[in-house]
């Protein structure tokens, strides 16, 4: 059995963690075995959703959620060193959680997606997150060159789930296999990609760490893909 790094992930918004509230955001009939959230593109930062994915389809719950609690007292309460953080607050609002940041780094190694502008994702890293996480669905490709050369400590997440987006027609041109290429020939070492495609994990793996969401019960579908980590919800 090959063994695969399995870390924490969570949700949140305005200092809270947060779960999609399936009882509002789904008819009983439509009830199934929905994986880890990914980020819709919108054509303006102020109409950005947070949604689940559910085949081709994305269900927006950023109105339809439930707060599990507070987020630091929660996320101090977890027994791993290493989890991921989607911050919610940071792609809705340019205004990443940096108090809440401070606080849990110096229990937990943070890995933090949210912020892309330099300015933001420098805060993000000043404020102790061991790595800041840039979706390139909502970075422009120069702003993501800054951001690469400012510093080692980037995570590149591509979702390509359904489709490969990007709001920057540079990355959207590369495809995914250039644009992994030219990421890692800026130093980024570590890839989060959102994929149901278990081969095109395997395929990236070879040349980079590559870590994916799944839900607990894929895991084991996993152990020969080659990826180095799963991110799985924390409080689902």
């Amino acid at each position: 059995m090959i063994s695969i790094n399995i870390l924490p992930s969570v949700f949140v918004l305005n200092g809270n963690i947060i779960i999609p509230d399936d009882e509002k955001t789904f008819s009983k009939k439509s009830k199934k075995s929905f994986r880890f959230a990914g980020l819709h593109p919108a054509l303006s930062k102020s109409a950005s959703q947070i949604c689940r994915v559910e085949g081709k389809l994305y269900f927006p719950y950023n109105k339809n959620y439930k707060k599990v609690g507070e987020a630091v007292k929660l996320i101090k309460s977890i027994k791993e060193d290493t989890l991921y953080i989607l911050d919610v607050n940071a792609i809705t609002k340019n205004k990443p959680h940096i108090n809440l940041i401070q606080e849990i780094s110096k229990e937990k190694n943070l890995w933090v997606e949210g912020a892309v502008f330099l300015e933001d994702v420098t805060d993000v890293l000043v404020s102790g997150a061991e790595y800041a996480v840039v979706n390139s669905r909502f970075v422009h490709w120069d702003e993501l060159k800054k951001i690469c050369n400012m510093s080692q400590n980037i995570m590149l997440h591509v979702e390509c789930k359904n489709h490969y987006r990007s709001i920057s027609p540079e990355i959207r041109n590369m495809g995914i296999d250039r644009l992994i290429q030219t990421a890692k020939n800026m130093g980024v070492e570590k890839f989060i990609i959102d994929t149901d495609d278990y081969s095109l994990l395997t395929l990236f793996a070879k040349n980079v760490d590559v870590y994916t969401f799944a839900k607990k019960d894929e895991i084991k579908k996993l152990e020969n893909s080659g990826v180095a980590g799963v991110l799985v919800e924390a409080f689902v």
